[in-house]
């Protein structure tokens, strides 16, 4: 009898501690389900986003996206020849005759490549 009242009360014991274990794990699971539940909202959203600018680019047309490459190209070519007139400034300070033909051979490519990019780009038009 004194035993088996020791051993109800252990069993008692065992379940509520068991009780308590597994509310506090569907606890922890029903937070990590929500975590999970809004990264996919984020994710989700980040998609939409993504899509959205995708139409609005279309909507801009043709005509925005060459005004970009042309924008883009000029500010390129713009770069190339302040450093190539850089570099004309640095040769004749040090008197360098060679390094002076070479800028100039530089610049001349850089005309030809530029023309050349100008073209590529208003055939696109």
């Amino acid at each position: 009898m004194k035993y088996l009242k020791l051993l109800m009360i252990a069993i008692i014991a065992f379940s509520l501690s068991l009780s308590f274990t597994l509310s506090s794990n569907a606890k922890d699971s029903r937070e990590i389900i929500k975590k999970k539940e809004a990264g996919a909202e984020k994710i989700e959203k980040r998609h939409d986003k993504k899509d959205k600018h995708k139409k609005d680019k279309k909507k801009k047309g043709k005509k925005q996206d060459k005004k970009s490459r042309l924008t883009k190209e000029m500010n390129k070519h713009n770069e190339r020849i302040a450093k190539i007139d850089r570099l004309k400034e640095i040769a004749d300070e040090k008197r360098d005759k060679a390094l002076r033909k070479k800028a100039e051979q530089l610049r001349d490519k850089e005309m030809k490549r530029h023309q050349k990019a100008l073209d590529r780009i208003e055939k696109a038009k």
